[in-house]
C-alpha cells in the first residue's frame, strides 16, 4: 500500500511542477479581479509581457508608481502561500494525501485486527502442545537417584495400566489413602518421562477458571491466557502418544473442609468431561475426601494407596539405613505403629532417637486423635472388629445427631479427626493406621463419650 500510494505522490508532484512552470498573472481590469488563474498553454514570455508597456518598461500607475489595484494593493506582492494553497489543491496532492491517510488507518485497524488474531492463535491449545508436554523430574526421580525408592510393583501395574490406555471409556480414577502413603510419590514414579502428561497442583481454594488458568500455564507456559473447557476437551482428543491416550493429573492439596468440598466438585466436574477423551487421573491428600465423591459408580474407580507392605518398608529402611539395619528392631516399629511412608522417614530423620521413643511418640498422637474423633460408637465398633466395619452395621442409629450408617454425613467428622477412614471399594469404615489400632486397644470410647472429663494421654512403654 505504501508503495502505491508513493507512486501516487511522484505523478502528482511531477505535475505541480509543470503547472509552475506555466502559471500566471492575468489582469482582467475589474475592480478586486485579480486571480490566480493557471492555463495550460500560456508561456513564459506571455507572463513577462503582461508586466511590460510598449517600451519594455515595468508598467507604471498614473502617479509613477507600480501598478496598483483598485484597493491600492500590489498584486505582484500577493503571499507566495496562497499560491502554494491554490497549486496545492488543484494538483489533487491533498486528496492524495487524504487518501494516504484514510488507507493507512485502515490498515492500521487490519493490522491490529490480525494482531489479535495472531494472539488468539498462539493462546490455543493444540494437540501437538500436549503432545510435547512432560511432567519435570520429581520427588521420585531424586529417590531413585539416592537409591532410596523403593518399587510397589502391585501398585505400579495398576497406575500404568491406566497411563497406556489406548481408548477413553468416561472413567476417571480417584487415588485417596491415609496422608504420607506415598500417593504423589507413586504417580510421580509412573509418569516420570512420559509425553503427553499433564500434572497439576490443585489448590483447595482453587474454582473452576483457576483449575484451567494453571492447566494453561502448565502446557504453554506461565502468564498464558486461559481456554476454555471445550477447547481442552478438543485437544486432548488429538493429543495421542504411540496410540495411547494423553493424561490429566490433578492433586488437590488438604485445606478448609467447605474450600476444599467445593474445590474437588469443580475438578470432578472437568474430569467428567476429560475422561471422555483421555485418562484422568485424581490425588486426594486429605484421605476422607473421598467421600465428596461415591455419586456415580458407573464413572468413578477408587483406589486405595495402603501403607508399604513389611517387606516393602523393610527394604526402605535398608536403603536409608544401611544393610546393618536391626531387622529383629525395625519389625517391632512396624507391629507398633505402621509402615506409613512419611512417618518412616520421619523416623530416619530423627537421628539418636531410639525404637521405643518414637513407638511412644506415635501412640500418644493416634490417642489424642481418637479422643478428637466426637463419633464414639464408630470407634466402639472398630475396638471389636479392627479389620473394619459396615455402615449397615449402625442400622440408622444417629450419635451427636448424625446417621452413622450414612458415610456422607459421617464424614464431617472423620475429615475433623485423622482417626479414620471409609474405604470405597469395601464400603467399611476403618481405623486409619497400625498406630491407631494398638491404640485403640487401651481406649475405651464409651466410657470417654459418656465421661469425657477422664479423657486423657496415657504414657506408652
Amino acid at each position: 500500500m505504501l508503495r502505491a500510494v508513493r507512486g501516487q505522490l511522484v505523478l502528482r508532484t511531477s505535475t505541480l511542477r509543470r503547472s509552475f512552470s506555466n502559471f500566471t498573472y492575468v489582469n482582467t481590469c475589474e475592480k478586486s479581479n485579480w486571480n490566480f488563474q493557471f492555463p495550460r498553454n500560456f508561456s513564459k514570455v506571455a507572463d513577462k509581457d503582461d508586466k511590460k508597456d510598449d517600451k519594455g518598461h515595468d508598467k507604471k500607475d498614473d502617479k509613477g508608481g507600480d501598478k496598483k489595484d483598485d484597493k491600492g494593493k500590489n498584486p505582484d506582492n500577493t503571499s507566495y502561500w496562497s499560491q502554494y494553497v491554490v497549486i496545492f489543491l488543484s494538483t489533487g496532492i491533498f486528496t492524495a494525501a487524504l487518501d494516504f491517510v484514510r488507507n493507512y488507518k485502515s490498515n492500521r485497524e487490519n493490522a491490529q485486527e490480525l494482531q489479535k488474531d495472531a494472539l488468539i492463535l498462539m493462546n490455543m491449545i493444540s494437540p501437538d502442545d500436549i503432545k510435547h508436554s512432560c511432567v519435570p523430574p520429581g520427588r521420585a526421580q531424586e529417590l531413585e537417584d539416592q537409591h532410596h525408592y523403593v518399587h510397589r510393583t502391585e501398585l505400579e501395574q495398576q497406575i500404568n495400566s491406566i497411563l497406556n490406555r489406548e481408548k477413553a471409556d468416561d472413567t476417571y480414577f480417584i487415588l485417596y489413602g491415609s496422608k504420607g502413603c506415598g500417593k504423589s510419590i507413586v504417580v510421580d514414579k509412573c509418569i516420570m518421562g512420559k509425553k503427553g502428561v499433564v500434572s497439576v497442583l490443585i489448590s483447595s481454594v482453587f474454582d473452576k477458571s483457576a483449575i484451567l488458568q494453571t492447566m494453561t500455564e502448565e502446557i504453554k507456559g506461565k502468564n498464558a491466557s486461559a481456554v476454555t473447557e471445550k477447547e481442552l476437551v478438543a485437544a486432548l482428543h488429538d493429543a495421542k502418544v504411540d496410540g495411547r491416550l494423553a493424561t490429566v493429573v490433578f492433586e488437590i492439596e488438604r485445606g478448609d473442609a467447605a474450600e476444599q468440598t467445593a474445590c474437588i466438585r469443580n475438578v470432578r466436574s472437568l474430569s467428567k468431561m476429560f475422561a471422555q477423551v483421555c485418562n484422568c487421573i485424581i490425588i486426594l491428600s486429605e484421605a476422607n475426601a473421598i467421600l465428596v465423591f461415591g455419586q456415580d459408580d458407573f464413572r468413578e474407580t477408587y483406589i486405595l494407596v495402603p501403607d508399604l507392605s513389611i517387606h516393602e518398608a523393610l527394604e526402605y529402611m535398608q536403603a536409608r539405613k544401611g544393610a546393618d539395619v536391626d531387622t529383629k528392631e525395625m519389625m517391632r516399629l512396624f507391629d507398633s505403629v505402621g509402615t506409613n511412608l512419611s512417618m518412616l522417614l520421619n523416623f530416619v530423620s530423627e537421628e539418636g532417637a531410639s525404637v521405643d521413643e518414637f513407638i511412644a511418640a506415635k501412640l500418644r498422637e493416634a490417642h489424642l486423635d481418637l479422643v478428637a474423633f466426637a463419633l464414639k460408637p464408630i470407634l466402639q465398633a472398630l475396638k471389636n472388629n479392627p479389620e473394619g466395619v459396615s455402615p449397615d452395621y449402625f442400622n440408622n442409629a444417629k450419635c451427636e445427631g448424625i446417621d452413622l450408617s450414612n458415610p456422607g454425613a459421617v464424614g464431617a467428622a472423620m475429615q475433623n479427626s485423622n482417626a479414620i477412614l471409609y474405604d470405597m471399594k469395601e464400603k467399611r469404615y476403618k481405623l486409619i493406621s497400625q498406630a491407631h489400632k494398638v491404640a485403640l486397644r487401651k481406649y475405651d470410647p464409651i466410657y470417654y463419650y459418656y465421661f469425657p472429663f477422664f479423657n486423657r494421654t496415657y504414657k506408652w512403654y
